[in-house]
């Protein structure tokens, strides 16, 4: 699985005659010399890299999520630059698409693609989460919320042994990743079907030891201006499901100052005094409260044991409150204050 992060290149070098017999090199990955000899294999858990052509020995089981990039290439054919240690998933998931084009076919560029949500929110995200590698999902199936949580949670279910065979594991074969989702609109009711059908898959006898605490579930859920969220329900469960919506949003505003019939769900509403009624249901209008809110969550799942949580969740509160509500302009590629 692919994940990306600048680093400076580790270099090449023989590891066989470090002192103690270190059997690390390149981007610190185990040396397999009985091959190809010292130096020149290593092995990256999921495939066999060979540094003297830059190439993988196998194809990248996760590559149909890079058509642009070679299946055999390692980190984007840029390993000076780049550093591929294992990965973990961040899961997007569009609202509706083609309400300004007014293009709304099955095939609109904006369906599981990147260019429903600004780059400009991709990167926040990626940073806040500190993972590179994406995966993008089609939430808008459907006008009931139930017939996108049933797609959802099918979606799961048909997906999970693809994301489940690319997770890292340690030294004993047991699974240390978790996979984060961030949803917008239509999206969330999709998002949380796709939850609750993943989190089945994990507690499922025939996977659950093959994951250790902590790992495997939903992580984070977040949830950016839920449409009818009043009908979204998500299994108690130990991912971190949070909602945030904008005052005066009528297509979100259902969500807010209530826990009732939606699960363990928070809910954080912010005003956006700075922001046109118009745009307090775009995804481009949450920048960075999305971000303060994985922020908080990443301090929660970092934290030393005897941490009060609630000392946290109280921190991320104000501080998604607290947020500048800015409008992203895409065309300028600047927020509405210029910056």
């Amino acid at each position: 699985m692919q994940f990306f992060t600048s680093v400076i290149k580790s270099g090449f070098f023989d590891w066989q005659n470090l002192p103690g017999g270190y059997r690390y090199g390149f981007n610190g990955k185990e040396g397999d010399d009985e091959v190809k000899g010292g130096g020149n294999s290593y092995d990256f858990g999921g495939r066999i890299y060979d540094p003297r052509v830059g190439r993988w020995l196998k194809l990248d089981p996760r590559a149909s999520i890079y058509p642009s990039h070679s299946p055999y290439v390692y980190a984007a054919n840029n390993p000076v630059a780049l550093y591929d240690p294992n990965g973990e998933y961040i899961i997007f998931v569009n609202g509706e698409v083609g309400q300004f084009s007014g293009s709304f076919g099955d095939g609109h560029p904006d369906r599981a693609s990147s260019s429903y949500r600004s780059l400009k929110f991709v990167n926040r995200v990626k940073k806040a989460f500190d993972d590179k590698h994406v995966r993008y999902y089609d939430g808008d199936v459907g006008s009931l919320p139930s017939t996108r949580y049933d797609a959802g949670y099918t979606q799961a279910k048909v997906d999970f042994l693809t994301i489940f065979n690319s997770l890292e594991r340690d030294e004993n074969g047991k699974i240390i990743e978790s996979v984060d989702m961030v949803s917008h609109s239509k999206g969330s009711a999709w998002a949380s079907g796709f939850q609750d059908g993943w989190n089945e898959m994990v507690n499922d006898p025939e996977y659950a030891s093959q994951f250790t605490d902590g790992s495997g579930q939903i992580g984070m859920n977040l949830m950016l201006a839920p449409h009818q969220s009043d009908y979204i329900n998500v299994e108690t469960s130990s991912t971190v499901v949070v909602t945030i919506s904008h005052d005066l949003d009528d297509l979100s505003d259902d969500d807010a100052g209530s826990a009732e019939g939606i699960g363990d769900i928070t809910n954080i509403q912010t005003d956006n005094d700075q922001m046109d009624v118009g745009d307090t249901h775009t995804i481009d209008g949450f920048h960075f409260e999305a971000t303060e809110a994985i922020d908080a969550y990443m301090e929660y799942k970092s934290a030393p044991a005897g941490t009060d949580p609630s000392q946290i969740y109280a921190k991320g509160v104000a501080a998604v409150v607290g947020a500048s509500k800015l409008l992203y302009n895409r065309a300028t590629g600047k927020y509405d204050d210029g910056g």
